[in-house]
């Protein structure tokens, strides 16, 4: 007898896909997942290898990450060999280092959201996890929550996809998607690549948005960056301080990354520069920055945004002769290294968008009813695009709203409905980044208004139901800062 459950493909096994795999598995699914990697865990799987040097500058996914060009074959699944000599120059650049790249996680990352409302509803944590964990315990709690509820048997490890599209109703209506795997022979110089295709009736994009490196495009940067490549460099290839001892280094940007790459290069580099584009707003209450602000080198220099890089002498042996200019007229030469901890672009290469949304600036992803659903199409979701957030818990209850619609135990407005909340949203927000914002307050009206939705439709399929955020998410909240002192605190004395 014919399976006659929906099919439905899951890009990405981190900690956005694995509860979508779980949930839908639930409702009655059938769920495929796609992973490049060869374990779950996304971004928390440490990698010491470095990821290929980014173009710089980078502020177009269209040009810094193209689609793969699909191979001239006949059938699939296919099998084609490579040559390791000449492979950078065929279909996709088909290496085991691009199709399972390193992601960006540094050896000293930590949570700065408490482990005990970041979770899954299914999953404690181990007893006596700390609030704040290093990056091998997260891991391992989502290595665990792959392995438990099966979704690692699932789950296509070491398969990039390459290309999906939706056919025309006239060709089934199906969404077809294509993947690769590469691995080496026996024979040294040779790669294997095991293209396929099949057909899905639903697909999931959850890859998250930290793949695609953010340099903005300032005077002078290209040619540096064409001179020295080594000497520019974004905190995505970022592992440990060692390598930059006795340097003079230049940190770029204001996020948590960039002071976490301050606060390691601290006993190690010669001299710090931090530059920052806005001042940070000061705020009434102590925040998790103000504390990793107060352990930054005293003789850390603060300087605003670049300006320009000059013009680098003919015969110059490296960046040292080369002068930085900052909005207030500051200079400065003498620089060895410099790190953009700039951020990162939304990119989906491999997806063909079935409305008009138009090609993706980096900035935002368009066109989502709830940041979750594809509003001309449905059958496509998202799942994990937003910021600040407790993102597990998060995702949790967007993966509940993606399996009850999937599973028709949940209806969506009406189209226009949905276009027309897209506009006022885009209208209050701008656009951008901050199109995906969500924040404290924003995230448990969200949680509420999801689980109000999913269980007044869920009541007439006797689907059980869903709690929201627990009561002491509030309180947790507002004890983080004083705990995670005294976690690090702890933790620089062990």
């Amino acid at each position: 007898m014919k399976d006659q459950r929906r099919r439905v493909a899951v890009i990405g096994a981190g900690a956005a896909g694995l509860p979508t795999a779980r949930y839908l598995t639930l409702e009655g699914c059938d769920v495929t997942v796609f992973e490049r990697l060869h374990v779950p865990g996304g971004v928390w799987n440490y990698d010491a290898r470095l990821p290929p040097r980014p173009q710089v500058p980078s502020i177009d996914p269209r040009a810094v990450d193209p689609p793969a060009t699909l191979p001239n074959v006949s059938e699939y699944p296919s099998r084609l060999m490579y040559s390791s000599e000449s492979i950078e120059s065929l279909p996709g650049a088909v290496l085991p280092s691009v199709d399972t790249p390193p992601g960006p996680c540094y050896e000293s990352l930590h949570n700065n959201v408490p482990t005990s409302i970041v979770r899954y509803k299914e999953l404690e944590w181990p007893p006596g996890t700390n609030w704040f964990v290093r990056h091998e315990v997260v891991a391992a709690y989502l290595h665990t929550y792959a392995e438990r509820y099966g979704i690692d048997r699932v789950t296509r490890f070491g398969t990039a996809v390459v290309n999906v599209f939706k056919q025309s109703e006239d060709s089934g209506g199906k969404w077809v998607i294509t993947s690769r795997s590469v691995k080496y022979t026996n024979q040294e110089s040779m790669i294997e690549a095991r293209w396929n295709r099949e057909e899905f009736d639903a697909v999931v994009v959850a890859t998250g948005h930290f793949n695609v490196p953010k340099i903005p495009n300032y005077p002078g940067l290209a040619e540096w960056h064409d001179r020295f490549p080594d000497g520019i460099m974004h905190s995505m290839s970022y592992r440990t301080p060692e390598p930059f001892h006795g340097e003079r280094v230049l940190v770029v940007g204001n996020g948590y990354s960039a002071l976490d790459v301050l606060l390691g290069l601290g006993p190690t580099a010669s001299q710090l520069y931090h530059s920052t584009r806005t001042p940070e707003p000061k705020s009434d209450t102590p925040t998790f920055r103000d504390h990793l602000i107060s352990k930054l080198p005293p003789s850390l220099v603060h300087l605003p945004d670049i300006a320009s890089f000059s013009q680098l002498p003919d015969g110059a042996d490296s960046m040292r002769s080369g002068i930085v200019t900052f909005t207030d007229g500051t200079t400065v030469t003498g620089i060895d290294r410099i790190i953009f901890c700039t951020g990162y672009l939304f990119s989906h290469p491999f997806l063909q968008r079935p409305d008009n949304a138009g090609p993706e600036d980096g900035e935002s992803v368009p066109n989502l009813h709830r940041d979750i659903f594809c509003i001309s199409d449905p059958s496509l979701a998202f799942v994990g695009i937003g910021f600040l957030i407790a993102t597990f818990s998060y995702f949790e209850f967007q993966a509940m709203a993606v399996a009850r619609v999937f599973s028709g135990k949940a209806q969506l407005p009406p189209t226009e409905e949905m276009e027309e909340e897209w506009i006022r949203r885009t209208e209050a927000r701008s656009k951008g980044r901050r199109l995906h914002y969500v924040g404290r307050k924003g995230e448990l009206a969200e949680v509420a208004s999801l689980v109000e939705w999913l269980n007044r439709d869920g009541k007439a399929f006797g689907a059980p139901l869903i709690e929201g955020h627990p009561p002491e998410f509030d309180q947790v909240r507002d004890r983080a800062i004083e705990v995670f002192i005294k976690e690090r605190e702890g933790l620089q004395e062990e």
